[in-house]
């Protein structure tokens, strides 16, 4: 899937419009399963892949990225919510 979405931005299949996407660096964690970072316009996006599942694990804004490591935070899912309640 990450292959994919690497082709279809860098071959130029989006058109002559500025990109706004760019996968920043990955991460194989074995068979079929992965980590990602993938910034969107002034956001970066900390993405997990494993099989045919694709989550959004957590999220920072782009400028803070540029000063070094940052934690990125963590999206909560449904059923965490409902436990914390």
């Amino acid at each position: 899937m990450l292959a994919f979405f690497r082709r279809l931005l860098g071959n130029g299949v989006l058109g002559s419009r500025p990109r706004r996407m760019r996968v920043c660096e990955t991460l194989s964690l074995g068979e079929k399963r992965y980590l990602a970072i993938v910034q969107i316009d002034e956001q970066q996006l900390l993405i997990g892949s494993g099989g045919i599942s694709v989550l959004l694990l957590g999220t920072r804004p782009a400028a803070v990225a540029a000063k070094g490591p940052r934690p990125f935070v963590v999206q909560s899912t449904a059923e965490e919510a409902s436990h914390a309640s």
